[in-house]
């Protein structure tokens, strides 16, 4: 199916990659307020997920996401639903027009394009993400107990 959004983040996996600059503990990063993803440090940079919750549910990612997503459009980026209708229709310079925040430019959208796409090169990711997955599974308990018995 097909989502519009002015900002998407591609992720694989449930540990988070380690960013220079972004604090760490263990495998998560650093969170002051996990209901808003918010970084202590940065004013303007929010994580959602695994990367905030440290746990591998996939629903639960999923929920949290979704609230601190909820959360980022009504108080941070303050847009509202006609907002988003007036950039899908008539393009990102109409956005200056309304109360919004101001979001990343077509070029600074590309560039993190660009970098995710690089990540996922080094990663070896093709965009078939089945036989990636298959191909980097990790080593499972029962398959090494099988495999020395």
């Amino acid at each position: 199916f097909e989502v519009r959004s002015p900002l998407t983040i591609s992720s694989i996996g449930s540990i988070p990659e380690k960013i220079p600059g972004i604090p760490t503990k263990g495998e998560l990063f650093i969170i002051s307020d996990e209901d808003t993803g918010k970084f202590d440090d940065y004013d303007e940079v929010f994580a959602v997920g695994n990367a905030v919750t440290g746990r591998g549910n996939i629903r639960e990612s999923e929920v949290h996401s979704r609230k601190v997503v909820q959360q980022f459009m009504d108080n941070f980026l303050q847009w509202t639903e006609d907002d988003y209708n007036m950039v899908s229709e008539q393009g990102w310079d109409k956005l200056s027009e309304t109360g919004a925040r101001r979001t990343l430019t077509e070029d600074e959208v590309q560039a993190v394009i660009n970098r995710i796409s690089e990540a996922q090169q080094r990663a070896g990711y093709d965009g078939n993400y089945e036989k990636w997955a298959e191909a980097h599974r990790p080593v499972r308990l029962e398959d090494q107990i099988a495999k020395e018995a």
